[in-house]
């Protein structure tokens, strides 16, 4: 998986699943709509707003038509990361949201 540094999402919306990639421009347009480095969002203040909006806006640019945020948030089951070629790791139901090392 190309992009930022091999980081995807797998994204379950609307009954649908989806695997987007990190592109650097969904990186840099998380930066500018929450002013602060994409990086933080593997440290230990990450919100689920910040993953939240990073797969929607990685869907968005994807080329599919989405609602604005809040529509479309009404819809969303579940984000998982993807690392390189790994499995997703589900980030519902108290799974840590960051990354672990094994």
């Amino acid at each position: 998986m190309s992009g930022v540094s091999g980081v995807g999402l797998r994204v379950e919306h609307a009954g649908e699943l989806i695997d987007v990639k990190v592109s650097p421009r969904a990186a840099v347009n998380f930066e500018r709509h929450f002013k602060m480095p994409f990086t933080k969002i593997f440290k230990d203040d990450l919100s689920m707003e910040h993953v939240y909006w990073l797969a929607y806006e990685c869907v968005r640019l994807s080329g599919r038509v989405v609602k604005p945020f809040e529509g479309w948030l009404e819809e969303l089951e579940n984000v998982g990361w993807v690392f390189g070629d790994e499995e997703p790791d589900p980030l519902d139901e108290g799974a840590s949201a960051s990354p672990t090392s094994d």
